[in-house]
């Protein structure tokens, strides 16, 4: 059973590394893949147009506008002698964010019974940049007032009223590319395997050369996992590989077990693999085959967490999530690579995964064994 198995194994590596523009796709098409979009990812968000409306004009407000304009991610570039016009370059689109330092500034900040105060406008059509330059001018402006903010002790003199020290925890430098760069590489390794599968016996039957495998000694299990072993390989050689991308290019930190992160990726391999043969199984074409991934990648996508949040999701839809496996391995790979797991801190992962493995094997058995009889 073994040597018919390798052998059929064989065959489709064969046909596989035959057809040209399917090969280099699948080798070569995921790793462009996530280099571009990781790079774009990665890249740091800097010098977000800023005006300034400085109502004190005092020493106060001075400098904190100078602390203001050697932020990296904010750009001085407008000092608008009112709010109105403050607000008319908001509405145009030539800032992004606008800091307004009222009158009376640095008199409240002196002041032992009064706040001073900073207001921030920022444009929320443009989402991605507001939200970096608001964090980077909230961050400056907290500074700040800690560097500023003194009260007279008797017998101490002047000290600080709260010593505060924040600590990041696994993303010191706030890196976005921790976050987004894992998942990215969790669904190229999912296309890739949910692709190759689903095209393996739509394939045949489209060439017409089905009969002639089903008329040789191969038990109906010998044909499934004849098919299953090149989509294993190449699924594991297209994951080394973006791994080694992801790492060393992009600098996203492999803190964890390797070992779990590769248990972790055969185990999602097997389970997008199950569903590509479905796929295969009950389309007539390779065409109906790759149309269906693309429905079902939208679905999976949408319900991982990649765009949105699963906690921010309505209960019932949270609940649609939970038969996602691309959810879990999303999750696997950010405690494994960011936050140092290792199998005991990814075993509820790797239990769904299996769990939806089963299901969705049964299911792509059952359907194979009526396409093949």
């Amino acid at each position: 059973m073994i040597w018919r198995v390798l052998n059929l194994a064989q065959k489709e590596l064969i046909q596989f590394f035959r057809d040209r523009q399917l090969s280099l796709f699948t080798l070569f098409g995921p790793t462009l893949i996530l280099t571009m979009v990781a790079g774009v990812t990665a890249s740091h968000i800097t010098a977000q147009p800023m005006a300034i409306v400085d109502m004190d004009h005092s020493a106060a407000s001075r400098q904190l506008i100078t602390l203001l304009e050697s932020v990296e991610e904010l750009w001085h570039t407008r000092s608008p002698p009112s709010m109105r016009d403050a607000q008319e370059l908001l509405d145009s689109g030539e800032v992004v964010i606008v800091i307004i330092i009222p009158s009376g500034f640095a008199s409240d900040l002196q002041h032992p019974h009064r706040t001073a105060q900073v207001q921030v406008w920022t444009d929320g059509t443009n989402l991605l940049g507001a939200f970096v330059a608001r964090a980077a001018a909230e961050q400056a402006i907290t500074r700040y007032g800690a560097e500023n903010a003194y009260l007279e002790m008797p017998g101490i003199g002047r000290r600080s009223p709260v010593d505060l020290r924040a600590r990041l925890r696994f993303n010191p430098a706030m890196n976005s590319g921790y976050n987004a760069i894992p998942a990215q590489l969790a669904q190229v390794v999912y296309l890739v395997a949910l692709l190759v599968s689903a095209t393996g016996i739509s394939k045949e039957r489209e060439r017409g050369t089905m009969e002639q495998l089903m008329v040789t000694p191969l038990e109906r299990s010998e044909i499934v996992l004849g098919k299953a072993v090149p989509v294993v390989l190449i699924s594991a050689v297209d994951f080394v590989a973006m791994l080694g991308i992801t790492v060393l290019i992009y600098d996203v930190p492999m803190r964890g077990s390797l070992g779990a992160l590769f248990l972790l990726t055969l185990l999602f391999i097997f389970v997008e693999m199950a569903w590509g043969m479905m796929i295969s199984a009950i389309s007539t074409s390779q065409q109906q085959s790759l149309l269906m991934v693309f429905m079902l990648g939208l679905f999976d996508m949408a319900f991982s967490g990649y765009l949105v949040a699963v906690e921010n999701m309505p209960r019932f839809l949270q609940l649609v999530s939970m038969a996602v496996p691309l959810r879990y391995y999303m999750e696997g790979i950010r405690i494994i690579m960011i936050k140092g797991g290792g199998l005991a801190e990814v075993w509820p992962q790797c239990v769904a995964i299996v769990l939806l493995n089963i299901v969705i094997t049964m299911l792509a058995v059952l359907n194979l064994q009526k396409r093949l009889d």
